[in-house]
């Protein structure tokens, strides 16, 4: 006679059947049952652990259980917990921390005795509700918070008129275990930071004092998380002493320029901290707080000890229309350093309330020669010397963008490239940004050919002449690309060859853009028969443009 169980339905070919689990509930009953009998009388605890066993065979899962229950024969082994045991845990039950990560709907309409029984061993608190609704639960909490609160996040859903406050009580009985705070529209008692705290985000608009801050960040050593947002307090800091916190790894400021750049001159984080500071101003004269702004996020992000993959934005809005953005290390992982990933500052200045001059000095004042991605708009006018003093420094720069740029001010750049260019302002012929590999050109007007200008050069000749210098210089770009641009003549915009094979150009004359990628060159005799294909093909795409005979010559 077969021995042989049979096989499982497909439709459960991951279960076990019904018969091998009733014969592991079987031998693992009569386990227990023999450990219990061999237990000494006293031993009431071991036994309860022993019965525990059997129970937790059935609680695996769902379906466990469900053949369990199916077996009656089973039922006998079933251990049962005696009433005394099951009062014991219902005590314990109540006694224990709770995590409360949302109230139910109808908690405004509970009894508040009964809410502050509640709420008296909370362990994480989250609620968000109506200015009315978060005022009462500020006063239950008054009274009914203790010491087992930890982490604590509450939100008004709209701006609240009066301004709500977070009572001291509340993080005085909790000042050793509280370690999360989270505040929408409410403003956070500095005299009273918990010592062990180690995150704070506080949002909203709210008119602290810059030293009322400072002494309550002083108090709080541990702290990882820092960010503050909408800050509106329109008092200097007329002196104060430097707030360290050296555990600190995100550090995000929002709010009036003279309150951001105070905070971010006198709090010093860890070396490798995230910085996210955003400021803005209804003034003018506000070259003070931006340079002391500039200057603190400078020498955090060149710290000795700083690692270069690590993100940062400094944002500036002047008279809410200049901005100036700084990022540095987006989204790097550490050690391991991909092109996609290196540091962005795009830099935009439009305020029509400044001089040239001063938004000029601003960038000037920036810690540039860590740069490896630029991207330049705006109207601010550049010449070859502006360039070249401004922003040689970022001789590290592998990616340059330029961005509706006037034709004067991409000449600039396009000049600044090309140390030939340099005895326009008798300056002494120094590459810049000889580490340049990709630049990108978008909406600039390229205006006329050679023989339709009245200039020496059409800015696509100037263009092409610095590429071509690069080239013999052995800093030869890896991609050029030209988008949304006024092109006349296609061969004033590109004419390179290397040994008589075109590089692979994608040209589109409707939408005016062009993308050559120099590292894609064929090599091999089939690659280069391919090669002068694509050569013929540049060839009838510039035919049908004008000119396209005259830039061969050029």
């Amino acid at each position: 006679m077969s021995t042989q169980l049979p096989l499982p339905s497909a439709e459960s070919g991951h279960r076990l059947p019904p018969e091998i689990l009733g014969s592991i509930f079987e031998l693992v009953a009569a386990e227990a049952q023999r450990d219990s009998e061999q237990l000494p009388s006293g031993s009431s605890a071991l036994a309860l652990q022993v019965r525990i066993r059997w129970l937790s065979c059935i609680c695996v899962c769902k379906d466990w259980r469900s053949a369990g229950i199916k077996h009656a024969a089973l039922w006998n082994h079933i251990p049962a917990v005696s009433q005394r045991l099951w009062i014991r845990f219902a005590l314990r039950a109540r006694t224990l921390p709770l995590v409360v990560s949302e109230l139910p709907q109808d908690v405004e309409k509970w009894n508040r005795d009964t809410l502050i029984r509640y709420l008296a061993r909370v362990r994480v608190l989250a609620y968000e509700s109506s200015p009315a609704a978060l005022r009462r639960m500020l006063g239950i909490l008054a009274k009914a918070s203790g010491s087992t609160l930890e982490d604590l996040s509450l939100a008004v859903k709209e701006f609240p008129g009066p301004t709500l406050a977070l009572s001291p009580s509340i993080i005085e009985r909790a000042t050793t275990n509280l370690k999360t705070i989270r505040l929408r529209n409410i403003s956070f008692p500095w005299f009273s930071a918990p010592t062990n705290l180690r995150v704070l985000d506080i949002s909203g608009i709210f008119h602290d004092d810059i030293m009322d801050i400072l002494e309550g960040l002083r108090e709080t050593p541990h702290l990882e998380v820092l960010a503050l947002r909408g800050l509106q307090s329109q008092l200097p800091l007329l002196d104060g002493d430097l707030v360290s916190l050296p555990h600190l790894r995100r550090f995000v400021l929002n709010g009036y320029i003279i309150t951001v750049a105070a905070l971010s001159a006198y709090i010093a984080p860890h070396p490798s901290a995230v910085l996210d500071w955003s400021a803005f101003t209804i003034s003018e004269d506000t070259t003070t707080d931006v340079d002391r702004m500039l200057e603190a996020v400078t020498s955090r992000c060149s710290h000795p000890e700083r690692p270069s993959y690590t993100e940062s934005k400094l944002a500036c809005y002047i008279s809410g229309l200049t901005e100036i953005t700084l990022s540095t290390g987006l989204g790097s992982e550490q050690n391991k350093p991909t092109t996609s990933c290196l540091p962005d500052i795009p830099i935009s200045l439009d305020d029509p309330h400044g001089s040239s001059e001063e938004q000029l000095r601003i960038i000037a004042s920036l810690h540039r020669t860590r740069w490896k991605k630029l991207e330049v708009t705006g109207d601010l006018p550049w010449d070859i010397q502006g360039v070249a003093e401004i922003l040689g420094p970022a001789r590290d720069l592998q990616v340059l963008t330029l961005r509706d740029l006037r034709r004067r001010d991409a000449e600039a750049f396009f000049y600044a490239l090309n140390p030939d260019y340099m005895t326009f302002i008798d300056a002494s012929q120094v590459l810049h940004f000889p580490g340049l590999t990709s630049l990108y050109v978008s909406g600039i007007d390229f205006g006329c050919g050679k023989d339709e200008c009245d200039a020496e050069e059409a800015l696509g000749d100037n263009l092409d002449a610095t590429l071509q210098y690069r080239k013999e210089a052995g800093r030869m770009l890896s991609l050029l690309s030209v988008e949304g641009c006024s092109v006349i003549e296609f061969p004033d915009v590109w004419n390179w060859r290397y040994d008589d094979k075109c590089t692979r150009v994608e040209w589109d004359g409707d939408e005016g853009e062009a993308h050559a990628h120099f590292s894609d060159l064929e090599s091999d005799e089939d690659e280069g028969d391919s090669g002068e294909e694509d050569g013929d093909d540049h060839e009838e795409d510039g035919s049908s443009d004008e000119g396209d005979g005259q830039g061969g010559e050029d």
